[in-house]
């Protein structure tokens, strides 16, 4: 899954446990089970074998990022120097990306965008009425209000800008894609764009059921 969105190509090759994965001039044999790979015809190590799980093929992210000349970054979680998002999740954070010399956002345009489709949910989740008309929520409703204008970053983790809001939120320095992060049973990281993202961004832990 994380070749595919990063353009690589991933298929079986018919009659045996062969796997081909490419992109551009790059080709990449490698065997189930196996600690090698061929890249180009040329033999070199995996580090640990290609194996199956799930139905799902699991090839060593440090090999992939060499043969396909990626960023491979890993945020450990720390007791002393901690970035937010990863003493939040209580896990350390592993990221891939493809170099790039595109343009990365500034702390200041990632906050407008954030700011901007932050104010947007806010708008429709009052705009439902079913908060707005109740004398005691316009505390509350302020307050969440509040947060979005009062935005601050906390910090910077990989690709992604950290700021305060109502949940704290993520802005891709790259795409300006925009996350928050909630709790649950288990803390998870949404698109705001998801379903269910306002209540989620707004509702949770700020109004009862």
């Amino acid at each position: 899954m994380i070749s595919e969105e990063l353009g690589i190509q991933v298929k079986w090759q018919k009659g045996d446990s062969n796997i081909i994965i490419e992109k551009g001039e790059i080709s990449v044999k490698a065997i189930i089970g196996e600690k090698k790979a061929k890249v180009n015809g040329k033999e070199i190590s995996c580090g640990t074998a290609v194996t199956i799980l799930d139905d799902t093929l699991y090839v060593p992210v440090r090999f992939i990022a060499q043969v396909f000349s990626l960023s491979l970054d890993y945020v450990p979680y720390t007791v002393e120097g901690i970035e937010p998002i990863s003493q939040a999740l209580r896990n350390p954070i592993i990221t891939i990306d493809e170099n790039t010399t595109e343009k990365a956002l500034t702390e200041e345009e990632a906050k407008n965008i954030a700011k901007k489709q932050l104010t947007e949910k806010y708008n429709r989740f009052v705009s439902t009425g079913y908060y707005a008309e109740v004398t005691t929520y316009k505390k509350t409703l302020s307050q969440l209000q509040g947060s979005i204008n009062q935005m601050s970053v906390q910090g910077k983790t990989s690709r992604y800008w950290i700021f305060s809001g109502p949940k704290t939120i993520l802005v891709d320095e790259y795409n300006g894609n925009v996350f928050f992060l909630g709790y649950g049973y288990a803390t998870f990281i949404h698109s705001i764009n998801e379903d269910k993202s306002i209540f989620q961004i707004f509702g949770s832990g700020y109004f009862a059921g």
